[in-house]
């Protein structure tokens, strides 16, 4: 499967993107943060939390600068490659095997847009 690579001036969103960011704004409109990636993630699935995930290990390592950059980019306008977050949030994390299965088939890449959109653009009308 190819990577989707897309920048925030692109609105032909897929409809994951859509339901996601609606159904995360209410409860993080302007609170969402890129070091809260983990956190969205889980509640984009309807879940409290990841089961083993460890979040202070997470909040504090490499990841959170390397997703920043990745945020700053976002807001700069400039292409951001979804899929390679997904892969890095994938090695970064432990995961039960049954959220892993989650991630497979539940459009990780187009929960990640919709997260990158939701820190950026909070007021956004899809």
């Amino acid at each position: 499967m190819d990577d989707i690579i897309t920048n925030k001036y692109n609105t032909n969103y897929p409809e994951t993107t859509v339901m996601v960011y609606r159904y995360l704004l209410p409860n993080n409109q302007y609170s969402a943060r890129i070091s809260n990636m983990f956190q969205l993630l889980a509640e984009s699935f309807g879940l409290k939390n990841f089961e083993i995930l460890d979040y202070r290990n997470i909040q504090n390592g490499p990841l959170v600068s390397w997703l920043m950059d990745r945020q700053i980019e976002w807001q700069k306008g400039e292409d951001v490659n979804l899929s390679e977050i997904y892969r890095a949030l994938l090695v970064a994390g432990d995961f039960t095997s049954q959220e892993r299965l989650m991630f497979e088939t539940g459009s990780m890449e187009e929960r990640i847009w919709a997260i990158l959109l939701l820190i950026t653009s909070p007021d956004l009308n899809i």
